[in-house]
């Protein structure tokens, strides 16, 4: 089975001000996250419009197992 992991830093912009990742940001991970994994099996993003006609990855349901990202950590 086919495992890709990408960290990110959560930085202090990323938060509201009780230090918790903003929501919205999640997405901006998802969508980073999504891309670095269809590079790592051979498609980059910006090759899929020309190869397969795409404009983008449909996200059909988002959810989280995690409890709640902080300022200055790091998540996978």
């Amino acid at each position: 089975m086919f495992t890709h992991r990408r960290t990110f830093r959560i930085e202090f912009g990323d938060c509201d001000p009780a230090g918790i990742v903003w929501y919205p940001r999640y997405f901006g991970f998802f969508d980073a996250a999504t891309a670095s994994l269809f590079e790592a099996v051979g498609f980059p993003k910006r090759s899929l419009p020309a190869r397969f006609g795409s404009i983008g990855f449909p996200a059909m349901r988002c959810a989280s197992t995690r409890s709640t990202a902080r300022g200055r950590t790091r998540t996978s």
